[in-house]
């Protein structure tokens, strides 16, 4: 998928994708890439298992990648 930047998240918990098949993943991948290991997440719990390092680290991911900060589309804002 390379030039496209490539983030992976792998759960320390996760029974359908371990750690080792992610790690596998990353390291065929090319650059640009990089991968965040949640030891106490299961599959796709990631958001769940450390809500403010998700967003730092997806926020940051995709700043990184892309140039700018990503839009909220208005349906998924929250209403005051």
């Amino acid at each position: 998928i390379a030039p496209r930047p490539l983030m992976l998240l792998s759960g320390g918990l996760d029974t359908d994708t371990p750690p080792a098949a992610m790690d596998r993943l990353f390291d065929d991948a090319a650059e640009p890439k990089e991968i965040w290991h949640i030891p106490e997440a299961g599959h796709g719990g990631y958001y769940q298992a450390a809500p403010a390092e998700y967003e730092r680290r997806v926020i940051g991911f995709l700043e990184r990648g892309f140039g700018h900060p990503p839009r909220v589309h208005a349906a998924f804002k929250a209403e005051p």
